[in-house]
């Protein structure tokens, strides 16, 4: 293994820890959500004098939402599994000593690959905007 796939190698390592962490990070949010609306609706449903711990459950699917939107984490696990995807694709034709491998066109072709991918990223949330009519 040459030094560019070394280099190739510990990139693909590393969005598929980017992917698999974001993966993750809305599952949690779906559980966190989900369990404090059923607690929420069990404080509510047996009356329970906890105001305040029923406000702050019932106000968490909301927000997981809110910072979901805004973070778009699966969007982003999406990205960086395609990233991955990609880059693993280069370096097994890489190994594989595959016609147009050389280090240099690999590292042309991962040039490639994060120009496109970078056009490509989720970037931020926005909020929704009333549709603009002319006239």
């Amino acid at each position: 293994m040459n030094s560019t796939e070394q280099k190739l190698a510990l990139e693909v390592e590393h969005y598929l820890n980017l992917a698999r962490g974001n993966y993750f990070t809305v599952w949690a949010m779906y559980i966190l959500s989900v369990g404090a609306s059923v607690l929420a609706t069990v404080f509510a449903a047996t009356g329970s004098p906890e105001k305040v711990r029923l406000a702050v459950l019932a106000a968490v699917p909301a927000i997981v939402l809110l910072v979901n939107n805004t973070f778009k984490f699966n969007a982003r696990s999406q990205w960086h599994y395609e990233k991955k995807r990609r880059l693993d694709s280069l370096l097994r034709l890489s190994e594989a000593g595959a016609a147009g491998t050389t280090p240099p066109e690999v590292a042309a072709e991962w040039n490639r690959i994060d120009e496109d991918m970078d056009k490509r990223w989720p970037g931020w949330g926005e909020l929704p905007k009333a549709p603009i009519h002319d006239g």
